[in-house]
């Protein structure tokens, strides 16, 4: 039984095969480091901005080799740390070309944030989509549409940004992948649910759904260990049934990028179950099949 609708299931019938994302390094910041919109970033974020596993867009081979031998002929070109569309639009042109040329990279992934999405980069992903007849998929960095816990982690702006921002790429005909983060301080299962549902009804085309890792030496480590009574998914089975609740929000055509994620075991604080995550897709995927969970059953 399909409990939802996977990347895996979205890109067969895409592209016609298995296909693997590059996970690249943009080498850019972010206006919550920088001081455009604050300083020090997301409090969860670690000093490689979410790109712990990364490489930079002049070593596609190296991270083509990583998964080749796993029978991969196809490949999605993902910028993944930091804020991949804040800089020069002459830099992000060299930068995505380089990403798109290769004649097995079948589409360009870039992760940023929606207050850093202008028309011009708007204009520069419409053309390149149509100079190389590849797909562009932007990912933006949502994690709640609760402003108030968003300004508690320093996000750096307001939810109505993210609605904008969804409306002008959809507009221009660029898919967009929301990304959540469940078990943020303060946010209850129930809350999350709301959270969830509310960024994928505007009509998204993907969503990743990312547990909370808390990491050493980040301030989120030293709100944890003052208030750990204000994170809700530390427990593996709260954390489990809440995220089936989140599939029965989320719309049937909705593609699922992420049910879970991943932190380097040496830096992971919490929650401590995620270090195994083989066994916690094992008890995800039992969960679903014991419970009859099917997606968008109550969208």
């Amino acid at each position: 039984m399909n409990h939802y609708y996977s990347a895996n299931d979205y890109y067969k019938q895409t592209f016609g095969s298995k296909v693997y994302r590059l996970a690249l390094s943009s080498g850019l910041t972010c206006p919550n480091r920088d001081g455009k919109a604050g300083f020090g970033g997301c409090t969860f974020c670690s000093e490689s901005g979410s790109g712990d596993f990364s490489f930079s867009v002049n070593e596609l081979d190296k991270a083509k080799a990583l998964v080749k031998s796993k029978g991969a002929e196809k490949f999605i070109s993902y910028f993944q740390s930091y804020t991949g569309t804040y800089g020069d639009i002459s830099l992000l042109k060299n930068m995505y070309e380089k990403a798109l040329s290769p004649d097995d990279v079948c589409a360009l992934s870039v992760a940023t944030r929606p207050d850093c999405i202008p028309d011009s980069v708007i204009s520069l992903l419409t053309d390149l989509r149509k100079a190389y007849n590849k797909p562009i998929y932007i990912e933006l960095g949502l994690q709640t549409t609760d402003d108030e816990v968003a300004a508690s982690f320093n996000r750096g702006y307001k939810t109505e940004v993210y609605f904008d921002t969804l409306e002008r790429l959809k507009s221009a005909g660029i898919p967009v992948i929301v990304h959540m983060i469940m078990g943020l301080p303060t946010e209850t299962p129930e809350k999350i649910i709301k959270n969830v549902a509310c960024a994928a009804s505007a009509g998204i085309h993907g969503i990743k759904l990312s547990l909370l890792h808390i990491i050493k030496g980040t301030p989120m480590e030293a709100v944890y260990e003052s208030h750990p009574e204000c994170f809700h998914l530390t427990e593996k089975e709260i954390y489990i049934k809440t995220l089936a609740d989140c599939l029965e929000v989320i719309p049937k055509n909705i593609v699922i990028y992420r049910i879970t994620g991943d932190a380097p075991k040496s830096l992971l604080v919490a929650p401590t179950f995620t270090a195994d995550k083989k066994s916690v897709l094992n008890s995800i995927n039992k969960y679903l099949d014991d419970n009859n969970i099917v997606q968008g059953s109550k969208a």
